[in-house]
């Protein structure tokens, strides 16, 4: 996981290169996300018909609106993963992380018990994290630097949602990204799924090679069309520097996410 700060791969990304969606909202009755078996299936295959060979499930965990429990989420995973195991797509993984909204829950989590974070990836070391819509936390820095020095890598979640961290040309992106973090923007975004602006920002992150992971963040089956609408976007811009997707499937791939 060296070199994370500049472009690395020229050619466009297709989902089998990446190989596992990092962000998706498909534990059935947790979040905003899935509303039932039935639909979290059907999204599964239709992720693994566009090349997808894996998900990482990241139900929301924050203080005003998701307050779900690790030791319950883990629970319920397994127990979704055991009723639907004959409904997936042969050789399809799943596996258990969380969103992470930077925040008070968080923070003491972090700090009190670490153990219990829903990390993933090789030797559970990657963890997704979301920042508030309008400001950056004043912690966010030292957070980064401290999940660093426990050995876990932090992926932040839709970055061209972040108007303020495209101010000074990236200032943020280029420190977060010094400091250790992954950047991770939804393909959603290139389709125009969440606004022009976000549009914008992706577009840029591809342009500058800011962008180190892509994510569906999908939440329900009438969205599948977004992510297939932002692949054929994506294979539309001019080849790169474009991004450094190249160290997903290194990343998530080693060994089961």
């Amino acid at each position: 996981m060296s070199d994370v700060t500049g472009p690395r791969q020229r050619e466009h990304p297709s989902p089998a290169d990446l190989a596992i969606d990092v962000h998706c909202h498909l534990l059935p009755r947790v979040d905003d996300g899935a509303k039932n078996d039935d639909e979290a299936v059907e999204c599964v295959h239709a992720l693994a018909d566009m090349g997808y060979r894996g998900s990482v499930l990241t139900p929301h965990i924050a203080y005003r609106s998701f307050r779900g429990k690790e030791d319950d989420l883990r629970v319920r995973f397994e127990k979704f993963r055991s009723r639907v195991h004959d409904r997936l797509p042969d050789d399809y993984r799943l596996a258990l992380g969380a969103e992470y909204m930077l925040d008070d829950i968080f923070m003491d989590r972090l700090y009190r018990s670490p153990e219990k974070l829903l990390t993933f990836g090789p030797d559970r070391g990657v963890i997704l994290l979301e920042l508030p819509r309008s400001f950056a936390p004043p912690f966010l820095d030292q957070v980064l630097r401290d999940l660093s020095l426990m050995g876990v890598v932090p992926v932040l979640a839709h970055i061209e949602r972040y108007t303020y961290a495209f101010l000074d040309e990236g200032a943020d992106l280029r420190r977060w990204r010094e400091s250790g973090a992954l950047l991770q923007v939804n393909v959603g975004a290139f389709a125009g799924s969440f606004g022009d602006g976000c549009r914008s920002a992706a577009v840029t992150c591809w342009e500058r090679g800011w962008i180190d992971l892509l994510g569906t963040d999908l939440h329900a089956a009438s969205s599948l069309k977004s992510i297939k609408d932002g692949w054929n976007a994506i294979r539309a811009l001019e080849p790169g520097p474009g991004h450094g997707l190249s160290g997903q499937s290194r990343l998530l791939s080693r060994s089961s996410p």
